[in-house]
């Protein structure tokens, strides 16, 4: 990757942690000047850290308190995260945003899916233990709203009552 002509965006999707300080070594800038920036589409750096899998990079913005709960045409960090959750750092990132009080029932302009409707969607795909412990533990906390309707009608609770294992099941009867 040619710094020189990468702007922080690319290096937060095409990068990793090195090139990303380098750059800001590179342009003179600090951490605290460019963290929260957004660019012209209205992607801030750490969707594009956390969309591309760059957890290097997101926790290092993280650390230094970069603005949460930035609302974007796909959501906010959880809906950013929640197909990388695969990834190598990918559940600890989650439980990362999660400790961070990251709002799980904000919804994504386009669907009004949530963010835990979303980290269902993908969750329930591959059906992996981590993640799935992953909700467990989101819903444990209750800060969870089951019952917020995205575009089609459809809530998480519904969601997972059709698609989810039996423990989450049993862990949102009413």
């Amino acid at each position: 990757m040619n710094l020189e002509k990468a702007n922080y965006e690319a290096i937060c999707l095409l990068g990793n942690l090195d090139d990303f300080k380098k750059k800001l070594e590179m342009n003179g800038d600090t951490i605290d000047q460019i963290k929260n920036q957004i660019d012209e589409y209205g992607t801030s750096l750490i969707e594009c850290a956390l969309s591309s899998g760059k957890f290097d990079i997101a926790g290092y913005l993280l650390d230094n308190h970069v603005e949460l709960d930035v609302i974007h045409d796909e959501g906010n960090e959880f809906h950013d995260i929640a197909y990388r959750l695969e990834y190598p750092g990918g559940v600890e990132m989650a439980y990362k945003l999660l400790d961070l009080g990251v709002s799980l029932n904000i919804q994504d302009k386009k669907y009004k899916n949530t963010g835990f409707f979303t980290l269902c969607h993908s969750i329930f795909r591959k059906n992996r233990e981590p993640e799935i412990e992953f909700l467990a533990e989101c819903l444990r906390r209750g800060n969870v709203d089951l019952d917020i309707k995205n575009i089609i009608g459809k809530t998480s609770r519904d969601f997972i009552n059709e698609h989810g294992p039996d423990r989450l099941k049993e862990m949102i009867k009413k």
